[in-house]
């Protein structure tokens, strides 16, 4: 039996970014947040098993407790001990939850722009995306919220395409689901109730479908209540106190922002834009920047047809643009680049698909077409090419990309590997490479500590770690001093020419 070309070639292209993953998801280091983000999927099994309510009295309960329940259950059935394999197990999931949601985005681009190849390329753009695609190792927070938001938005739309048992009732427990990841997935079911209105309004769904809608707004919130444990003792109270706690978000360390460091509550409104106007390849943001200014300008010649006929377009430009504008309302707390909006990242590659479909639909045949192909072949080719460059060169250390806007000196202008996943590598140049013992050592950040994890006790037993002025190794991941009065390196890991980690030799060291 002959199988199409159609599904035979995205099933090849999966299989082949699944096998990327699995070949790639031991490589990355311990995140500042994971040890955090751990403790609190263990807290909650406690609580789910009914061992104990520890879960109650921690600061972070509130933020992602449904995924964290899940990152646990391998180290858990398997009765994983070792940090090794635990972080594994977690980056491995991590990952499975990212290529899932790759997997739902190319569904929604079909559902949206109607072509294989169009949405296969949509895929693509996502996987080279280097921070996004780094992410998805390790990010527990940020990377299952953007998946959750892909398959929640396709249930939705196809909820408002056809209202039906089906699409209801796997949109309200994704949906649900998604509240328990962040609070900012309330956002679905207004999203998806305006837009279920507006179809009604327009003519595209009879009003009797209103039933549809009704039935969602009861569903929604006992989905919620069912996948977010943190909530079952009592929750309207717990609700409130996460609306509280992640709208102003108790994070007040500053972050490096165009050569200043400045307080998360002080950041400017263009701190995200400018974030992703350097962090993302080039070409991906003309085409979302070109794409939105189209579907404006369709919007404003016939703001009636548009809203009938290409309803999809305005919700993806909801989708993106209403979460930053909440956060410069409500004041929120954004730090660490843009990572807490990655989830509006899927609506822009599909602003992209609809502005290269529209391109190839308008664009008449002839030489203006042959020249159309040509430049969009070539310009794609080109960013592809060095995208991927760059991302196999520095694998696994994507997390550091930048572009050409991000200008000179980036180093003292941004944060690098805030998160401190390199520690991983500066430990074992020192464990593995250096032969003296003790390695007298003292680490900046709490990574430092973390990543520890990978080592057995007799490797462990190498070190001995001390206070700053006593050691004879400092190992520095550049969190919060981008510049040292030490000159010595005897270690140094770059991306690009930019030092993402360095361990310092102390001249003053005393044996």
């Amino acid at each position: 039996m002959k199988v199409k070309t159609y599904k035979l070639f995205p099933a090849v292209f999966f299989g082949i970014f699944l096998l990327i993953g699995i070949l790639n998801f031991k490589k990355y280091g311990i995140s500042w947040d994971e040890p955090m983000q751990r403790e609190m999927g263990l807290l909650c099994y406690d609580y789910v098993t009914g061992k104990s309510a520890e879960l109650f009295n921690i600061q972070n309960k509130y933020h992602n407790s449904t995924c964290e329940l899940l990152n646990v259950l391998p180290e858990k059935w398997l009765h994983l001990t070792s940090g090794r394999t635990i972080y594994y197990s977690r980056h491995l999931l991590n990952f499975l939850i990212f290529w899932i949601g790759a997997v739902y985005l190319y569904l929604l681009a079909l559902r949206i722009v109607g072509n294989w190849r169009l949405a296969l390329l949509g895929i693509l753009i996502l996987i080279l995306t280097p921070r996004i695609y780094a992410h998805g190792f390790y990010n527990s927070k940020d990377i299952p919220f953007l998946s959750f938001f892909i398959i929640s938005m396709y249930y939705g739309i196809g909820f408002i395409q056809k209202p039906r048992a089906r699409n209801l009732l796997l949109l309200s427990l994704f949906s649900g689901a998604l509240f328990g990841m962040r609070i900012l997935g309330i956002m679905v079911p207004f999203i998806i109730g305006s837009f279920f209105l507006l179809n009604i309004l327009n003519g595209n769904l009879r009003l009797l479908q209103l039933k549809w809608l009704g039935l969602y707004i009861i569903l929604y919130p006992l989905c919620v209540y069912l996948c977010v444990p943190v909530l079952w003792p009592n929750p309207i109270f717990h609700v409130q106190e996460a609306f509280k706690m992640m709208s102003h978000f108790p994070f007040d360390d500053p972050v490096l922002f165009m050569g200043k460091y400045i307080k998360p509550a002080d950041l400017p409104w263009y701190y995200v834009p400018v974030w992703i106007g350097i962090s993302v390849p080039i070409l991906w943001t003309i085409l979302f920047l070109s794409g939105t200014f189209i579907s404006i300008i369709d919007f404003i010649k016939k703001p009636g047809i548009f809203l009938k006929s290409q309803w999809k377009e305005a919700l993806l430009i909801v989708w993106i643009f209403i979460p930053w504008l909440m956060v410069i309302v409500l004041g929120s707390h954004i730090y660490d680049e843009w990572r807490h909006l990655f989830f509006i990242y899927p609506a822009m590659i599909l602003i992209m698909l609809m502005l290269i479909k529209k391109v190839i639909k308008r664009t008449p045949t002839g030489k203006i077409e042959f020249l159309t192909k040509t430049f969009f072949y070539g310009a794609f080719t080109w960013q592809i090419l060095v995208t991927g460059y760059f991302m196999i060169k520095n694998n696994p250390h994507q997390y550091v990309y930048f572009n050409a806007l991000a200008g000179k000196n980036i180093h003292l202008r941004y944060e690098m590997d805030y998160w401190g996943l390199s520690y991983r590598y500066a430990w074992e140049f020192l464990i593995y490479e250096l032969k003296e013992k003790p390695i007298v050592v003292q680490y900046e950040t709490p990574p430092g500590l973390y990543n520890l994890a990978w080592f057995t006790n007799e490797e462990l037993q190498k070190l001995k770690l001390t206070d700053y002025l006593s050691c004879k190794y400092f190992v520095t991941n550049y969190r919060f001093h981008p510049v040292y009065d030490y000159t010595e390196k005897i270690y140094s890991l770059t991306v690009d020419g930019l030092e993402i980690m360095t361990i310092f030799k102390n001249p003053k060291f005393n044996n």
